[in-house]
């Protein structure tokens, strides 16, 4: 097997991240959202032993549009739609039958809400950042804000104003993103802060961002860090690429390190090697930023989803070539040795439709979203060699989003 050399590995000995919460149980389900906009949606849950597949939700229960999150044993279902009325978060049970977590566990969230991510620290505490697509929307105006919500009664409790953070931080973007518009996207939590992830694109087009005169040729991404007790913003980090972790991308934990990981991959109109974007690191406890795992000069591309394994095996989903409307995309593997010469999956121009989902569970299997233009299909992979675990699993519809059960446990 041929290599790349790629200078990110750190070969420290076996560190349990300071505030990590406690791992989450052996994986037993993979649950996989897929839908056609206009034309379906379904929820299938994959046997993570057997990969026997099957459909638990269908269309009457599941938004066209929507993320799947799991954290603990209860299932998040969070429907979207950018400029309409289908934005709810529904709570389940898979352990009981799909029913819902308890008797009115399906909440209107308001209109063109459209919800970016969701990320629960207790039964009756989430957080959500949303990017709201209708100016006249009550929604609309909370779309610099993280929103607190209690999923067990749909009940917004607080509101945390990122803008008014970045403000008082005497942080530059809000002049240099003059839209006033930051677009918070991704979230990740450990045992102590939340981390909000800033795109600040152009709202005049989602693909678009701010050129600036500097090295990096566009602005800066932001890290917004919250601490889960107060609900108070305690840190802006300023990372080095831009448009960190768009979806489906999402921030992804450093094994054996204090480290959470976050894609910046830029703009996506045309493709392009970022100058600084890559994979960052964030330290969990400095709250400092640490480098990069990998830059795109190394990977080749621009990574607009990727996960590792416990012993750092990982995958990427690779934007190298063509615009968001008609790209090339690669799968690409790499390992402590670096990067994997040979792509795990290189269809061609335009074989993609979009860029799907890679996630990792905890039994070092790799499930990819392959969205191909033949067919779709869920690919499985062995993180470590690249092996496949048996034939990929064909989905009538396009996979969107995966979420493994049980998920990480609650932090508070």
């Amino acid at each position: 097997m041929k290599y790349l050399p790629l200078f990110f590995i750190s070969f420290t000995a076996c560190v349990q991240p300071k505030n990590s919460p406690p791992p989450a149980p052996t994986s037993t389900t993979a649950f996989v959202f897929a839908a056609n906009f206009g034309g379906g949606s379904e929820l299938q849950a994959i046997d993570v032993k057997t990969r026997e597949a099957g459909r638990v939700l269908g269309a009457d229960a599941i938004s066209e549009d929507s993320l799947v999150r799991v954290f603990g044993e209860v299932l998040y279902i969070i429907g979207r739609e950018f400029n309409g009325t289908k934005n709810t978060l529904t709570v389940i049970d898979p352990k009981n039958g799909y029913a819902l977590a308890c008797p009115e566990c399906q909440w209107a969230l308001g209109e063109a809400t459209n919800v970016q991510d969701f990320w629960a620290v207790s039964k009756t505490k989430a957080y959500m950042t949303t990017q709201p697509g209708l100016t006249t929307a009550p929604s609309y105006e909370h779309r610099n804000e993280v929103s607190v919500i209690n999923p067990t009664t749909g009940a917004i409790t607080a509101r945390i104003d990122i803008a008014a953070a970045l403000l008082a931080a005497g942080d530059t973007l809000a002049s240099e993103d003059p839209d006033g518009w930051h677009e918070l996207g991704a979230l990740y939590a450990d045992n102590e802060h939340l981390f909000v992830a800033i795109s600040a694109l152009d709202s005049k087009s989602y693909f678009a961002l701010y050129p600036t005169t500097g090295e990096c040729g566009f602005v800066a991404g932001r890290v917004a860090v919250i601490d889960l007790d107060t609900d108070k913003v305690v840190k802006i980090i300023k990372l080095k690429g831009t448009n960190p972790a768009p979806s489906p991308a999402r921030w992804v934990p450093e094994p054996n390190t204090n480290n959470v990981l976050i894609s910046t991959p830029g703009p996506f109109a045309p493709a392009s090697i970022e100058a600084c974007g890559g994979v960052e690191r964030i330290d969990q406890v400095t709250l400092e930023h640490k480098g990069y795992l990998f830059t795109e000069q190394e990977i080749g591309g621009s990574v607009m989803s990727f996960d590792l394994d416990s012993k750092q095996n990982g995958v990427a989903f690779v934007f190298t070539d063509g615009d968001y409307l008609a790209p090339t995309y690669e799968i690409r593997r790499f390992t402590k040795s670096g990067l994997v010469a040979e792509p795990l999956l290189a269809p061609g121009p335009k074989a993609f439709t979009s860029a799907s989902f890679v996630e990792v569970n905890d039994r070092g299997q790799a499930y990819i979203g392959l969205p191909l233009r033949a067919g779709t299909k869920i690919g499985m992979y062995e993180t470590a060699t690249g092996n496949e675990l048996g034939a990929a699993l064909a989905t009538d519809l396009p996979p969107i989003d995966v979420a493994f059960f049980p998920g990480p446990a609650f932090s508070r």
